[in-house]
């Protein structure tokens, strides 16, 4: 099986580090990187490095890891289920309750809700919230589950 192709947008403190993991997960290879800003911390690593989640699409991705501020996640999370790309989005998933909705309901066919432990252990889904939670963490092993459930 070939190597998932992985994005990721958002080269901040918390990109810096999804850059770091995706960089090491076997079975995947981290392709392009994007962020407005540039790369300050320097963890492109030679790879593309673009300016929006347009040029990231248009790279060709299996998934991508948005580490944009929370005020972007909907326009990212959007212009991505848009395309078909698969999205893990950093905690939260968006800024309030009707964007964090607004996001899941543009996702075909209902997308299940990956939340951190930590974020499950603590609290609960609001009624009528859609899809089943999943529990991901960013290791190799989700990223095996991730190839084993996707593949066709």
């Amino acid at each position: 099986m070939a190597n998932l192709r992985a994005g990721l947008i958002g080269l901040g403190m918390m990109g810096r580090h999804h850059a770091r993991v995706l960089s090491g997960l076997e079975g995947v290879d981290l392709v392009a990187v994007a962020d407005p800003g540039g790369d300050k911390h320097g963890v492109a690593g030679g790879r593309p490095l673009l300016s929006s989640i347009d040029e990231l699409i248009a790279v060709g991705l299996d998934y991508c890891m948005v580490a944009v501020p929370t005020i972007y996640h909907e326009p990212v999370g959007l212009a991505l289920a848009a395309a078909g790309v698969h999205a893990m989005i950093e905690k939260p998933l968006a800024q309030n309750t009707g964007t964090s909705s607004a996001t899941t309901r543009h996702c075909s066919p209902p997308v299940p809700v990956w939340r951190p432990a930590s974020w499950v252990r603590s609290t609960r889904s609001p009624p009528g919230a859609r899809g089943r939670s999943r529990l991901a963490s960013p290791t190799s092993a989700w990223s095996r589950t991730w190839q084993r459930t996707t593949s066709t």
